[in-house]
């Protein structure tokens, strides 16, 4: 049986990875707000200052925000929340409900401060900025024979849905299906800035085609013996 895949931000980017390698076991797959954001040019970013050029050594020699978590020591709970409380609390309107920030960033911290796992493999799939070191767009077009949808958030999504219509145009040129939707007032985290509409659009992405009515079958069947 295949598999129905959804994946989010860089998760987006191995998803995408696994079904244009495997697109005989995906029926389905969905990106949600995927490593795709506006084009940058890390070469003037480098001429910027020797602070950027730091930077941007420290990202292409592994470093990242998990690490500087860790880095912080005690400080490490107190960042964490100020980061919930500015990412999540900028624009309420976005939450039907409150959502308990300071249980949000308990998880958030544990799960940064513990040792380093699929983080590794950040700088290593990502360039300085966010998007994919190997672009999509040639990639999905030519293998990603299953129907995908391009999911981003309509508010304020730092990911860029142009370039996810620019992949989608790619894949249509090539005869493949892919659509583009964007989730009610939602950022980056989908599922947490708008939860009923992530929801209901993942599930208008991940419904199978319809199936013809068994009577269309049966005649065809009975028209094909005689």
């Amino acid at each position: 049986p295949r598999m129905r895949l959804v994946g989010h931000s860089l998760g987006g980017i191995l998803a995408a990875s696994y079904a244009a390698r495997y697109p005989q076991h995906v029926s389905r797959l969905c990106l949600a707000s995927p490593a795709t954001p506006p084009p940058h040019n890390l070469e003037a970013v480098r001429k910027r200052s020797t602070f950027f050029r730091l930077v941007l050594w420290l990202w292409d020699f592994g470093a990242t925000p998990q690490g500087l978590m860790r880095l912080a020591g005690p400080l490490g709970p107190y960042m964490a929340l100020r980061g919930c409380q500015r990412r999540f609390l900028r624009d309420r309107e976005a939450h039907e409900e409150p959502t308990d920030l300071r249980l949000l960033a308990k998880v958030l911290y544990h799960s940064w401060a513990a040792a380093a796992s699929g983080e590794k493999a950040l700088s290593t799939v990502l360039q300085p900025g966010g998007s994919a070191r190997v672009p999509l767009e040639g990639r999905m077009a030519a293998a990603c024979t299953m129907p995908t949808t391009f999911l981003y958030g309509g508010g304020k999504d730092w990911m860029d849905p142009n370039q996810g219509r620019l992949i989608a145009a790619a894949m249509r040129r090539s005869g493949k299906q892919c659509h583009i939707n964007l989730v009610g007032k939602a950022g980056h985290q989908l599922f947490l800035d708008d939860p009923p509409a992530f929801v209901s659009a993942l599930l208008v992405a991940m419904a199978p085609p319809p199936r013809a009515p068994e009577g269309e079958g049966e005649e065809e069947e009975e028209e094909e013996e005689e």
